[in-house]
């Protein structure tokens, strides 16, 4: 090889190592500990160990682990563009949380652009059935804490109990044909600072929203 075809081929080496890849974790802002108490932080060390944890849904793209500051979050794929006949693409995690005693969930999310979402859906399964709400991120260019409150939410099925959750799920429903992606840490309990009971007539107020 030539003096002049090892300086370009030198100068390409350097423009890749400089160039960010797409969807490389650099975009995303640093995610710090939160003050509130985690079940599961979501930092696991690969995808591997990501899709043990995170079940992609039929149609869904399996998750993935990416760094955000001096930690890593999961990564959740919505390429609608690529899929256009798909409606939501959805993701399940077995966890064991007793909310008997909490108002609800909350966990941290980012998404730099939901333009083609119409809506995020964050489910609580229990029993034969779901405690299900819609929540929104209004910051795309910070973490959000998602608080998913006991009060907020419909019933589809019959759900056992909040004391019985053994499932969560979180959807992103189609409003448009552009691909984008999102992330979520620290799922963790809202606890109360006292005793609180929450009663409402649970057949009552069961959803007719499909999970």
């Amino acid at each position: 090889m030539s003096f002049p075809e090892m300086k370009t081929l030198a100068a390409i080496l350097l423009l890749g190592l400089a160039s960010p890849q797409p969807g490389a974790s650099q975009a995303l802002p640093p995610l710090t500990r939160p003050a509130y108490r985690v079940q599961e932080s979501c930092d696991y060390a690969d995808d591997r160990a990501a899709r043990a944890r995170w079940d992609a849904n039929p149609g869904s793209e399996p998750v993935s682990s990416v760094t955000a500051g001096s930690r890593q979050v999961v990564a959740m794929s919505c390429p609608f563009k690529q899929k256009p006949a798909g409606q939501r693409f959805s993701w399940d995690k077995a966890i064991s949380l007793n909310l008997a005693r909490c108002s609800g969930l909350q966990f941290r999310f980012y998404c730099s652009d939901s333009s083609p979402v119409s809506g995020f859906s964050f489910y609580i399964h229990s029993g034969d059935g779901w405690y299900a709400a819609k929540f929104e991120h209004a910051t795309p260019s910070a973490w959000s804490t998602i608080r998913i409150e006991k009060a907020d939410t419909t019933i589809e099925g019959h759900p056992a109990g909040w004391e019985k959750i053994d499932e969560i799920r979180i959807s992103a429903w189609r409003g448009g044909s552009t691909d984008t992606a999102f992330y979520v840490a620290d799922i963790g309990p809202i606890d109360c600072d006292s005793p609180v009971a929450l009663v409402r007539a649970e057949s009552l107020v069961a959803g007719k929203e499909r999970h």
